[in-house]
């Protein structure tokens, strides 16, 4: 008897532990989060770099990554820090929460690949390559990806549901079947890909500039010479 009382009273501290840090913990992240986030729209949306792709990337990936905060992140924190249930109580709002921080997760990572590789543009020594680089390039890369990811993850907005899991508890979730398991391999394959292809990106960058280093001095020291 009283190791089950015990039990009830770690299970019980659990759970209020778990509550203040969504409470005030997740409150933090959502609120920062968000200001960070619009305070790299402004900087990279100035007039001295609306003309540099990279900066366009980066102002867009941000727009993603408050998407996403706003989304998900503050449904869990609302839900499991407040008891503010509004997407286990709404299925329009379950659909569309799930949806949005699908496609506005993949998109953040998509710009930051995209511009990645915008610096390997601009560092190439090669002067075809660094032509690539262009404002017109980096317009077709956002829409043209922005659309094909809506629509690859429009299939969230009928496989999620509101689902009971308890006494007068209910959750949104995806359904339990093929597009779980696919949602759960897709996130591991996404998260993987997207950090090595950032990683190969940086050591290419790095690479090409030092490359650059290397034509830049044997011209500073011909010249010096003259």
């Amino acid at each position: 008897m009283s190791s089950q009382s015990s039990s009830t009273d770690v299970i019980t501290t659990l759970e209020s532990i778990a509550t203040y840090l969504f409470r005030f913990g997740g409150l933090i992240l959502v609120v920062f989060g968000s200001i960070g986030c619009i305070l790299n729209v402004m900087v990279f949306s100035q007039k001295s770099l609306r003309k540099n792709p990279c900066a366009t990337y980066l102002a867009v990936e941000n727009i993603f990554n408050l998407l996403f905060i706003n989304s998900l992140l503050l449904s869990i924190t609302l839900e499991s820090g407040y008891s503010i249930y509004f997407t286990s109580k709404n299925i329009v709002l379950c659909h569309l929460c799930y949806y949005t921080s699908l496609f506005s997760n993949v998109l953040s990572s998509y710009c930051l690949i995209l511009a990645s590789i915008d610096r390997v543009f601009v560092t190439s020594p090669n002067a075809s390559t660094r032509q690539r680089s262009t404002l017109r390039f980096s317009y077709f890369c956002i829409i043209g990806g922005t659309i094909f990811w809506m629509l690859f993850h429009s299939p969230s907005l009928v496989f999620t549901n509101i689902t009971q899991i308890g006494e007068n508890i209910y959750m949104c979730f995806y359904h339990v079947g093929f597009y779980l398991a696919f949602i759960s391999f897709y996130s591991i394959i996404k998260e993987s890909s997207s950090t090595l292809l950032l990683l190969i990106c940086g050591i290419w960058a790095v690479k090409n500039i030092r490359r650059l280093r290397r034509v830049i001095l044997p011209i500073v020291s011909s010249y010096s010479t003259v």
